[in-house]
């Protein structure tokens, strides 16, 4: 059916221009949709380069608080860290500075047991000192009093040696053989003594041995052996 032979409908018919108005309208229209649809998707192109830019300077878990779609962490404190990092130096302080004082205890008790040791010896050695001094001393003394002595006793020794009765000569009397004894006498100037047997003295003169038949007679005067003869 040919567009002349459509029938008229009440309402519906239309003037030619107004028919060729509404479809100028509807081009109208449609020329401002696509308009309207590309500076969408301009603007959706656009947003999507910003956020994506976003999320890489701005970072995915800030942009995503921002937006909602995650909640906000709390962030660190700083100081809270610093206090926690210094409080772990003190602690680790804290404990050297207790071992520090336990090897000084240590030390400090081992010092003592020296210095005790130390002073130990160190009176032991002056006693022993004065010890050696005092025997040194006792031993001068007992030296000197030794010497005192010997030179005392060798005084006396002196003093008491009698000295040699000076020899007075004498002449031989006699000698004669009684019951196998022999007999001597002897004469010093007109004095005569008695008859003497071997061992007899008489002025200085002790009479060893006598033979009658060599009429000779041995005496001890002073220490010394002298013949006499008839």
């Amino acid at each position: 059916m040919s567009h002349s032979e459509l029938p008229d409908l009440p309402g519906i018919t239309a003037e030619p221009e107004l028919r060729g108005g509404v479809t100028h309208r509807a081009d109208t229209k449609r020329g401002s949709s696509s308009a309207t649809i590309f500076a969408s998707s301009f603007v959706v192109l656009m947003l999507a380069i910003v956020i994506s830019g976003a999320f890489t300077v701005i970072g995915k878990d800030q942009l995503l608080v921002w937006v909602g779609a995650k909640s906000e962490q709390s962030k660190p404190d700083k100081t809270a860290i610093a206090i926690q990092e210094l409080s772990a130096q003190l602690q680790l302080f804290s404990q050297s500075l207790d071992e520090i004082k336990q090897k000084q205890e240590v030390f400090t008790s081992s010092v003592d047991a020296n210095s005790f040791a130390i002073d130990k010896t160190a009176l032991r050695v002056t006693n022993i000192e004065r010890f050696t001094s005092d025997l040194e001393k006792r031993i001068a003394e007992h030296k000197r009093a030794q010497q005192i002595q010997a030179a005392a006793q060798k005084k006396q020794v002196t003093q008491a040696k009698p000295k040699p009765a000076p020899v007075i000569p004498v002449v031989l009397v006699s000698i004669r053989n009684q019951a196998g004894t022999t007999l001597v006498s002897l004469r010093d100037g007109l004095d005569k003594s008695d008859l003497l047997m071997p061992g007899d003295a008489w002025r200085g003169w002790t009479l060893l041995e006598a033979d009658p038949a060599s009429k000779v007679a041995r005496f001890n005067v002073n220490g010394q052996v002298q013949e006499l003869r008839l």
